[in-house]
């Protein structure tokens, strides 16, 4: 309902939103009369009656006042961070069937409705993550550059640091591997056929 009514304000979030949740962006003018509304109504539907029943009114709250370093709310908005970027799309939408989606927030591309590459930040220093297999990830975890993420690196993903520029040919090589890894039949056909 609230998605339907104000989505420049709310969205549905993965995972947890088909269990009820709502997402709400703070930043997009929201009177915060409503968002101390929203959670207290969330606060009532979850907590024991006898936390709600003398909870008195919603707090008046005022909306905050300081502003934010663009970088700390987007360190995507870096010049460095925009420059990795530009050449991690330039390599994956080289390969058929592939586009640009996000994931989470972060930039991914995928081919076809397959994510074979994301770019994040994790502990304010970008990453890549692209699939490597089991055995992969033991021959790359050799260089401590490289690291077995959580959340999807059970699943054979690896994870390198690229604050730097990677070394020639290796993000090449990563994303090849990983998009080979997800990529159907006909697309690696026509990434195998040669060019006239």
């Amino acid at each position: 309902m609230y998605v339907d009514a104000e989505p420049e304000f709310f969205y549905v979030p993965p995972y947890v939103g088909p269990s009820g949740w709502l997402g709400v962006d703070l930043d997009k003018g929201l009177d915060w009369g409503r968002v101390a509304d929203l959670v207290r109504e969330a606060y009532v539907e979850v907590a024991p009656r006898k936390l709600t029943t003398d909870l008195g009114p919603t707090i008046d709250i005022k909306p905050p006042t300081m502003t934010m370093d663009p970088i700390e709310f987007d360190p995507f908005v870096a010049d460095y961070a925009q420059e990795r970027l530009a050449n991690i799309r330039e390599i994956c939408l080289a390969y058929p069937e592939t586009h640009e989606d996000t994931q989470f927030g972060n930039p991914c591309f995928r081919a076809g409705k397959k994510n074979f590459c994301t770019l994040y930040f994790r502990n304010r220093k970008l990453k890549i993550s692209t699939w490597a297999g089991e055995d992969g990830q033991a021959t790359l975890t050799f260089d401590k550059r490289y690291k077995i993420p959580a959340y999807t690196g059970h699943n054979g993903w690896i994870e390198l640091g690229i604050e730097d520029p990677p070394i020639s040919g290796e993000a090449e090589n990563l994303i090849d591997t990983s998009y080979r890894h997800f990529a159907l039949k006909r697309m690696l056909k026509a990434l195998d056929e040669p060019t006239q």
